[in-house]
């Protein structure tokens, strides 16, 4: 080996256990590119395709999502996820460029990594409900998000007022918190020789 960008070609002797391993995602992803064909030459390639199976979708949410969720939660989040999938495909949702939102496993992992974090503090309903937006909803436009709104009710069985309903009944048991553009923050106000900071959770 050669180590050209500092200037150097005193060549280094590789061991003979060396391996280089390379990963990537598809060039079908946002911002993502296809690798050149003589770079990928030199590679032993192997292509795992997404998950999009019920079965495999089912043994991965069993085994992110916590205990704190049961199993109908979690086929009825998987149902969700390939119908995002299926209706993306299908050109029935837009993101907020107009064009077809990609959902992927990333989506997914962002949902349920929100889900296990907050389900102790904020409860189930409202766990899922923000997760869904967090890991999918973001990306829509207004249009889609509605859309989003009435899969979530006919998937979940929850609707936004319940939603509202479950904000309320957390926001009420903790005395400090802010509703910033729909977001609600908590906070302590902690005085120090009479300044004042917001220390935010």
């Amino acid at each position: 080996m050669l180590t050209f960008p500092l200037g150097d070609l005193k060549e280094i002797k590789r061991n003979k256990n060396f391996k280089l391993i390379a990963c990537m995602n598809p060039g079908t992803d946002i911002g993502k590119k296809e690798l050149p064909e003589n770079l990928r030459a030199k590679f032993t390639e192997f292509f795992i395709n997404d998950l999009e199976d019920r079965v495999d979708l089912l043994v991965l949410v069993e085994r992110v999502l916590s205990i704190s969720f049961d199993r109908e939660t979690k086929e009825k989040l998987v149902d969700f996820y390939l119908w995002l999938r299926k209706s993306s495909d299908k050109y029935e949702l837009e993101d907020g460029y107009n064009k077809r939102p990609h959902f992927s496993l990333r989506n997914l992992s962002r949902a349920m990594s929100y889900m296990n974090k907050t389900v102790q503090m904020y409860g189930k309903l409202r766990a899922v409900y923000e997760g869904i937006f967090i890991g999918f909803g973001s990306v829509l436009s207004t249009k889609s998000q509605e859309i989003l709104q009435t899969q979530i009710e006919k998937t979940f069985g929850f609707s936004k007022a319940n939603y509202s309903q479950a904000i309320q009944q957390v926001t009420r048991s903790i005395p400090g918190y802010l509703n910033v553009f729909g977001v609600i923050t908590f906070f302590k106000i902690i005085f120090i020789n009479r300044f004042f900071s917001f220390s935010f959770t």
